[in-house]
């Protein structure tokens, strides 16, 4: 599951993004009617901002610490929170080396 929430600030989004998992019929509601349990070690989170300063806070759900990564592999995309593509570029690179050699 992918959620995408636009605010001014990080806590602002992150508020919301708790809001839209924990709320009546949210997320994790909608986890439990599935038998699809979310497991919240998991979960990735991204912070996207034209402001390379602005610090990327963490959040907590559930008792679980969720910290911001940098980059994170989505669907064999490696999406980083700059949108530079330098990390995919660098992995599709090689990847793509590697199967020129195999030939």
């Amino acid at each position: 599951m992918t959620l995408v929430i636009v605010g001014k600030t990080f806590e602002e989004t992150h508020q919301k993004l708790k809001d839209m998992l924990e709320r009546q019929g949210g997320g994790y509601k909608w986890s439990a009617n599935h038998n699809s349990r979310f497991e919240t070690n998991k979960f990735a989170l991204m912070d996207f901002s034209l402001n390379r300063a602005m610090p990327c806070p963490d959040m907590n759900l559930h008792g679980v610490t969720i910290k911001s990564t940098p980059m994170h592999k989505f669907l064999g995309v490696i999406i980083d929170n700059k949108l530079c593509w330098k990390a995919h570029t660098a992995y599709a690179t090689a990847k793509g080396a590697k199967y020129t050699v195999l030939l």
